[in-house]
């Protein structure tokens, strides 16, 4: 094992290491190592996920990238996502090597992890990029004879006690990154330890927070957006908050920072917070899985309050599987919905303390929301994203004016693209000298009353107002 303090660790199995089943070999160092954020593992380089070469990128479909948007300064940011039209890969591919989605010169001459690093957080209101995530789809075998399969792992709760199928937790979703396309702070659905991949490309950057840091981390993070707070308790689950190193240190936050390379795997402790760029155009892969350590850990998560859509495990499904010291304590619903419950038996106290938070935000939304309606604005909001086509930068909902890009730099073209994506088939051209930003376009009709979806997304928007307002008096 490689590794120091700060550092994700990395492990290199050998061959018969490599054939033992999945759950055995991650299950023996997390239980060795049970706050480790996550590690890395280098597998031998007899083998390979699939038998032959990658597909044709103008046959693979990205259904619905997203346009990343971030406000904010001081390495404190909230995110906007707004749903693109579909593309091929190559489209995709295209954006991502125009000049403006490019890695900054300057860190590409200084080729340090500490450039990149600096070129992403100083740089991340601007030019936002896409990110063709959550694709449900498998770039392994299935019936790979060796190693680990995101398909099938071996020994994994999930599947040995027969869950209902999810896509992205009890199966593979992909996910084709750019430069600077991020994965913001997170644990995962019902806090269950997560697998990621990378196919093909430039390396991912990763931070993560050991378990036994997530309350102190939670706790900054609502005393730094308190009206998210005060509309949902769990709302670090909205995947909207970017938070730079800088920041966790001030937090006094203990974290991991790593790379992960193409070829590699990065697995994620259950409960663990973890966040991330892509520093190139790359394609991954990632799954969720369970271990008996988990089970405690599922039952105690807790949901997002404010949308009905997520992930609900029935955690009777484990009873059997649980670890040897741990004591199940039936209730009338052990479904990991029954987090309602527990939602509905809050701390009175808490609930009190919340009150003028959640009150403030009310008023708030509702002043604004009236003011916007007057303004003929459209906004739709669906899963955390803002649709795309939607007049979300209008009248009373304007951004700061880092967010606009410079004059004339928008969809740029590369007409002499880089020779170090050989890996990925011929060099492709600009599409018909078009701007590639056309794949941004399109009109989604609002479902929902335009009160509602204005209140939300207008929520978000003052409520980084309030976060710049309270860095400016630092």
């Amino acid at each position: 094992m490689v590794g120091t303090p700060g550092e994700i660790p990395a492990y290199r199995p050998t061959e018969a290491e490599w054939n033992k089943p999945f759950a055995q070999y991650v299950g023996n160092i997390f239980r060795k190592n049970p706050d480790l954020a996550m590690f890395r593992v280098v597998p031998p380089k007899s083998w390979s996920p699939r038998s032959e070469s990658f597909p044709d990128l103008k046959t693979v479909h990205i259904p619905t990238p997203i346009k990343q948007i971030a406000f904010g300064q001081k390495g404190m940011f909230k995110c906007m996502m707004m749903e693109a039209k579909g593309m091929t890969a190559e489209e995709f591919k295209a954006i991502a090597l125009s000049e403006d989605h490019k890695l900054p010169r300057k860190a590409q001459e200084e080729k340090t992890d500490a450039a990149i690093e600096r070129a992403f957080w100083s740089s991340l209101s601007t030019i936002p990029p896409l990110y063709g995530a959550d694709t449900p789809s498998s770039y392994f075998d299935s019936d790979l004879k060796r190693g680990w399969n995101l398909q099938k792992l071996d020994g994994c709760l999930l599947s040995k006690c027969k869950v209902p199928a999810i896509p992205g937790v009890t199966s593979p979703m992909v996910y084709w990154g750019m430069w600077k396309s991020f994965f913001a702070w997170h644990v995962e659905d019902c806090d269950l330890y997560s697998i990621n991949y990378i196919h093909l490309g430039e390396p991912k950057m990763w931070y993560g927070i050991p378990p036994s840091e997530k309350s102190r981390f939670e706790e900054a993070l609502r005393h730094t957006f308190p009206e998210d707070y005060a509309q949902c308790r769990a709302f670090t689950r909205h995947k909207n908050i970017m938070v730079s190193p800088a920041q966790l240190r001030s937090m006094n936050v203990k974290f991991v920072a790593g790379k992960q390379h193409q070829g590699e795997f990065m697995v994620i402790n259950a409960a663990a917070y973890h966040a991330g760029f892509n520093t190139g155009l790359n394609v991954a892969e990632a799954v969720n899985f369970a271990l008996p350590e988990w089970i405690p850990v599922g039952k105690e998560s807790v949901r997002c309050e404010c949308r009905d859509d997520g992930v609900r495990i029935d955690m009777n499904l484990f009873r059997e599987h649980c670890p040897p010291d741990y004591e199940w304590i039936s209730s009338s619903d052990d479904e990991s919905d029954s987090e309602d419950e527990d939602d509905e038996s809050e701390d009175e106290e808490d609930a009190k303390a919340r009150e003028p938070a959640a009150k403030k935000a009310r008023k708030s939304a509702k002043r604004c929301t009236g003011a916007a309606n007057r303004s003929g604005a459209r906004v739709q909001v669906q899963g955390g994203r803002v649709k795309a086509g939607v007049n979300v930068v209008g009248a009373h909902m304007k951004p700061p004016p880092q967010f606009y890009q410079p004059k004339g730099t928008q969809a740029k073209q590369d007409r002499r693209f880089s020779t170090q994506y050989a890996d990925w088939g011929e060099p492709i051209r600009t599409l018909g000298g078009r701007r590639t930003t056309r794949a941004t376009g399109g009109i989604t009709k609002a479902r929902k009353s335009r009160r509602t979806l204005l209140g939300s997304a207008i929520g978000l928007l003052r409520s980084v107002s309030g976060l710049l307002a309270a860095h400016g008096s630092m």
